[in-house]
Formats: structure tokens, sequence, C-alpha cells
């Protein structure tokens, strides 16, 4: 518990405390905002930061950077319950492996903590569970990041092509309709009144059967697909316990390709399962005095107002935009966090 609320790190880093404070609280204002845009806990930056900049040992440096995402995906999660975008069923689905996946992993990787392989130099100055961190970022979070960015090409040609073809069953649906009555008068025709019931509007009447056979269909996908959702749930525990990240870059894509989310639903759910496991494994690393939480909160001081901004720009970005952001996101991240500490 020596350590909880020590600031000394930023002290160190930056010369003053209030320096160090305000860098992290700018660094929480970046990390809320993205965050919650792409459905992610953040991790996947505060973690290098912790890690290269404030120089803190691997294991601190994971747990501190949990610490934060459990604030701000609190912030995030309240704003997507407000719009009601997360679908809590298929959520709990995913936590029933996320849960002791995360505590399993928090309690083998907090261990290290004052042993040889967290304080003993291995390769190029780094212990080993130093090199172990930075080898589990680039390999994950760069591959993961290629992925996103190659898919978000395929899944941006998908929806023009779905676009175009609706675009064009509508003008000869309508040239239909103008060869069948030449005489009849656009302007004649009645007008839609938005505030009235769906069932007389043909439009919306399609929409919401769209939308019904969009929610039976992505039921039936978890139905015949709850063993893969559980092993995801796994892995999803595993890596943010292991990383210090959130494990939204690792749901975001499931919910999207596997599941057939929509991309504002995908991103919610993945909040509300972040903040499941973070606020668990953060009490963890809290009983086992294994954390700054003091780090945590200076970033989330910041983390928790961007946030909110995210929460409500990300219903408005296209699908394969999103993937191909956090994907790009994810590279650049992986490349210094690999060149801060090697070279």
């Amino acid at each position: 518990m020596d350590i909880l609320f020590d600031l000394t790190p930023l002290a160190a880093s930056f010369g003053s405390l209030f320096a160090g404070v305000a860098v992290c609280f700018a660094i929480g204002l970046a990390v809320g905002f993205v965050s919650a845009l792409f459905g992610i806990g953040g991790g996947f930056v505060v973690t290098p930061f912790f890690h290269s900049v404030l120089q803190l040992s691997a294991p601190l440096a994971v747990a501190s950077s949990m610490g934060q995402i459990a604030f701000m995906s609190l912030s995030g999660m309240i704003e997507y319950a407000r719009q009601r975008k997360i679908l809590y069923r298929e959520g709990l689905l995913l936590l029933l492996g996320a849960i002791p996946a995360s505590q399993a992993m928090a309690m083998a990787f907090g261990n290290l903590r004052g042993s040889s392989a967290a304080d003993a130099p291995f390769i190029a100055g780094l212990s080993i569970a130093d090199f172990f961190l930075l080898l589990c970022f680039g390999l994950f979070l760069g591959l993961l990041g290629v992925y996103n960015v190659y898919r978000s090409f395929g899944y941006s040609d998908q929806t023009e092509a779905n676009a175009t073809a609706t675009a064009t069953a509508t003008e000869d649906a309508n040239k239909s309709e103008t060869r069948s009555n030449p005489n009849a008068d656009p302007a004649a025709a009645p007008k839609t009144n938005p505030n009235a019931n769906p069932n007389a509007n043909p439009k919306a009447k399609a929409a919401a059967k769209a939308d019904a056979m969009i929610a039976a269909e992505r039921a039936l996908r978890i139905r015949r697909r709850p063993a893969a959702t559980l092993l995801v749930g796994c892995g999803f525990g595993a890596l943010s316990a292991l990383l210090g990240v959130g494990g939204g870059f690792f749901a975001v894509p499931f919910f999207v390709f596997a599941l057939k989310f929509k991309p504002a639903e995908a991103v919610a759910t993945s909040f509300f399962c972040i903040l499941i496991t973070s606020v668990l494994t953060t009490l963890h690393y809290v009983i086992a005095g294994n954390i700054y939480l003091g780090l945590s909160i200076c970033i989330a001081l910041g983390s928790v107002i961007g946030a909110q901004f995210g929460s409500r720009f990300a219903i408005r970005i296209a699908p394969g935009r999103l993937l191909f952001s956090l994907g790009c996101g994810q590279l650049l991240v992986t490349a210094g966090y690999v060149a801060l500490k090697l070279l």
C-alpha cells in the first residue's frame, strides 16, 4: 500500500509534480476521447506511457494503466447507457470467460513485482517482464492493427456496394411508378408526418423490419457460437490484465464481424465489458498493493471528460473508417513504444 498514492514518478520524469499532472491530464483527455470512440480501454497508450516515459516496472505499469481504465470506462458507459446502445445479454456472455481469465492473469503477473524477473536485466537493459510486455504489445497490438486496417477496406467496399444497390433499387422503383402513372403530379404526393405511427409509413415500417431481422440474425449467431464468444471472452480478459488494456481492440472486431453488431453497439457493449473487468482487476491490484493508483487518477481526471465527447461522436462514424482509424492508431503506438524502449 506504500505506493498507492505516490506521485514521485511524475516529478522525477517531468521536473515538477505540477508539470507531470498537467501532462497526465492532457494525455487523459486524448485517451478518453479515443477510448470511447473505439470502445477500448485506452491502455494501449497509457501502458507504454507508464512503462517507457515514467519508467515503471512492467507489473506496475500494467496495473496502474488498468486503474485509469476503471474510472474512464464508467464515464463512457453512462453515456452509452443513456443512448441505449449497450447489448447487455451479449456482453454478459463474453464476461463469463473474461472475468476468471483476467483475475488469473492479474494474480500471475502481479506476483512478479520485486522478483528477479521484474528487476534483473535480461536483454537490452530490459528485465524478463519488461521484454515480455514489449514483445506481447508488438505482436498482439501490431498484428491486430494490420488486421483491422486490412478488414476496414473490405468493410468499406461492402458498405459502398450495399448503398449502390439500395440506390439503384429505389431509382428503379421510382421509374416503375412513373411509368405506371405518367400523369401523376409529384407535388400532389402526400407528405409524411415524422411523428405519425411508423406502421402507417412504409419507409419506417421497412426500416423497423430490417432492424428486427438484424437483431434476429445476431441472436442466432450468438446461439450458434456460444463457445466462440466464451473463448473470445477469455482472450479479452487475459489480454486486458496482461497488457493493462481494456481489451476492446479484441472485442470490437469480434462483435462487428462475427456477431454483426452495429458499430455503435459494438463499441458500447465493449465498454460495458471493459468496465466490469477493469473494476474487478483494479480491486485485485489495490488489495495486493501492486498499483500506483495516484497515477491512475491523474490520467482519469482527463479521460472521464474525453470519454463523454468520444461516446457521442462514435455513433456517427462509418464502420470502415472506425476500423481503419483504430488499426492505424494501434500501429503508430506499437512503433513508438518499441522505439522508446529499445533505442
